[in-house]
């Protein structure tokens, strides 16, 4: 996990995954994509369709907060708008991020505004500039308003995580309406919960389903995700909360698939920090786990800080930052039908506390990944990845046809 003082230097990477024919094995395969800047960055989120980035860096020394925006064009990634940077130290601008499905809508959040009230603001990407949407939403004081924050599809509904300083939370939802930001449905403050509710927050595409973790980070004590629909102008539980092992930091990271069926939950601190991610499918009213459960394969490799999935719930990206003594890796899951298959290899950051994978973006189809990359030991740079389905060999004349299969490497 990363160090609560950090004064290292990121690297970001971006990547592309493509779905080959039946029977090709998952093998990935790495091209680097320039980048026409190089940038600092703790937090990366991909737009669904791929084409904008957003990265932010706020521990910086000031701890004011930088957001860079990017996007594809041609094949290239340019600067999209001005660069954000944090009016006021302590302010954390860029600790939680989140764009829309297009990437026009871009909602960054700064949870050390006004003395750790917290404030998130949003904004629409036009003609080139980023212009305010609505008003700026605030919270109150000491309550870290900001800690998460995911938007709708469309970018007109916002899920706010408002985890508190003396350990509890909330979660605000609001609906853009008339010109204005409205909030949608209660207030939700879980009693299932045992610490730091909203820590992470994910939505569906339509905006009308709601993952929330609390994941006790300072309790020590058992992590939880609750999923939520809303109906009727209210948000009702959907299935029983989903809990982890004691001190396990079960909920630290979540997320919900586009049609909310299905959701990822990391749990880093599980068997001596080895981590663990768990997949769940909605099915008669319950969530079902989906295959096995993922487990480290070191102690203190923290599996499952960062989870990301694609848009029809069927390949996975998972954090490791803490794998090979801190260098980090993400690696990518593919389901079957019955079980998650890890392809071929890990994505890996650079050796010596990089803690590469210590925030992952998927695209919707499963195409690009974006993964933020901590190097005390090197400049700033930036690296773009391309990782490819290659078909399976044909067999030859006179073999018996064998169904491909893939092949493993140890991260």
């Amino acid at each position: 996990m990363i160090p609560s003082v950090i004064t290292d230097q990121l690297e970001v990477a971006v990547g592309y995954i493509g779905h080959g024919d039946t029977g090709a094995a998952p093998t990935l395969r790495h091209r680097r994509e320039q980048m026409s800047k190089h940038f600092f960055a703790e937090v990366v989120c991909l737009s669904a369709n791929g084409q904008f980035l957003a990265a932010s860096h706020f521990r910086d020394a000031a701890k004011r907060g930088v957001v860079n925006v990017f996007q594809c064009v041609a094949g290239r990634w340019i600067p999209a708008g001005k660069t954000f940077e944090g009016a006021l130290p302590g302010l954390y601008l860029g600790n939680a991020l989140a764009l829309s499905a297009d990437g026009r809508t871009l909602a960054i959040a700064g949870d050390g505004d006004k003395k750790t009230s917290g404030a998130v603001t949003i904004y629409v990407f036009h003609n080139g500039c980023w212009h305010r949407k609505g008003r700026i939403l605030r919270g109150r004081a000491a309550t870290h308003f900001g800690s998460s924050v995911a938007l709708s599809a469309d970018g007109d509904v916002v899920a706010i995580g408002q985890r508190s300083s003396a350990g509890g939370g909330t979660v605000h939802v609001f609906r853009y309406l008339a010109g204005n930001w409205v909030r949608m449905g209660q207030c939700l403050d879980d009693a299932v919960a045992e610490g730091d509710f909203g820590i992470a927050v994910s939505l569906s595409g339509a905006g009308d389903l709601l993952a929330i973790g609390a994941n006790s980070f300072n309790a020590g004590r058992r992590g939880s995700v609750s999923i939520f629909g809303y109906a009727d102008q209210i948000w009702h539980r959907r299935g029983e909360p989903l809990k982890g092992g004691f001190g396990e930091h079960f909920g630290t990271a979540v997320k919900l698939c586009a049609r909310g069926e299905t959701v990822v939950i990391g749990s880093p601190s599980f068997n001596d920090r080895r981590g663990a991610v768990y997949a769940y499918r909605f099915l008669c009213n319950a969530w079902v786990q989906l295959g096995t459960t993922l487990t480290g394969d070191h102690p203190d490799a923290y599996l499952g800080n960062a989870v990301d999935l694609s848009e029809d719930g069927t390949m996975l990206i998972v954090g490791s930052d803490g794998l090979r003594n801190a260098s980090g890796a993400v690696l990518v899951y593919l389901f079957d039908g019955s079980n998650w298959i890890r392809a071929s290899d890990a994505l890996t950051g650079a050796e010596g506390n990089s803690y590469f994978g210590l925030s992952v973006s998927l695209s919707a189809a499963g195409r690009r990944i974006a993964s933020a990359n901590l190097n005390v030991l090197n400049a700033s740079v930036v690296h773009h990845f391309t990782v490819e389905y290659v078909p399976a060999q044909p067999p030859q004349v006179g073999a018996v046809a064998r169904p491909a299969t893939p092949s493993f490497a140890s991260p």
